[in-house]
């Protein structure tokens, strides 16, 4: 045997990076943060008697409000609010869940809800901007001056939906 036969030690193959687990990752894990952080807000502004405020954890801030919120472009206030809050609160614990556990309804879960956010927000400016409902008519300049969120919100929410779809064999069983 040479010298170099003898000292040569096979080291353990080291298993490959998967780049494409580790993106599916971060999408998952981004999300599931929003809807945990989701959680605590929307349970903080029920048990809080004024029902609004801010959270603080470090540098992040988070505004909470149980006396407004809006569901399928409807605007709830009051008492009525603080009872929409609790669906907030269930939806995203079991969104949670659903991807946590890696479940096909959860992502389909998430998934469904993401679409339905940019739906409700155009809902709302359009059952706003003319005053249905017996609401306060929001003035044209006002949701005109809205239509740049309404652009990033759509792209936002459509770059989450392919990275779902996109990676949903890595995380639904």
């Amino acid at each position: 045997m040479t010298p170099t036969e003898t000292n040569q030690n096979p080291q353990p193959a080291s298993p490959a990076f998967d780049t494409r687990a580790y993106r599916a990752g971060l999408i998952f894990g981004a999300v599931t943060l929003i809807m945990a952080l989701g959680v605590i807000k929307d349970v903080w502004a029920l048990l809080k008697p004024s029902g609004q405020g801010q959270l603080l954890f470090g540098w992040l801030m988070i505004r909470y409000s149980s006396l407004q919120r809006v569901w399928f472009g409807y605007n709830f206030s009051g008492v009525s609010a603080w009872y929409a809050t609790i669906p907030h609160v269930i939806l995203y614990a079991v969104g949670i869940y659903g991807l946590v556990t890696r479940r096909r309804w959860g992502w389909v879960l998430v998934s469904v809800y993401l679409l339905y956010i940019p739906l409700s927000e155009v809902l709302y400016a359009i059952i706003a901007s003319f005053g249905y409902f017996g609401r306060p008519v929001i003035p044209a300049e006002i949701l005109w001056a809205h239509l740049p969120y309404f652009v990033i919100l759509a792209s936002l929410v459509g770059l989450v939906e392919w990275g779902l779809w996109r990676w949903r064999d890595i995380f639904v069983r």
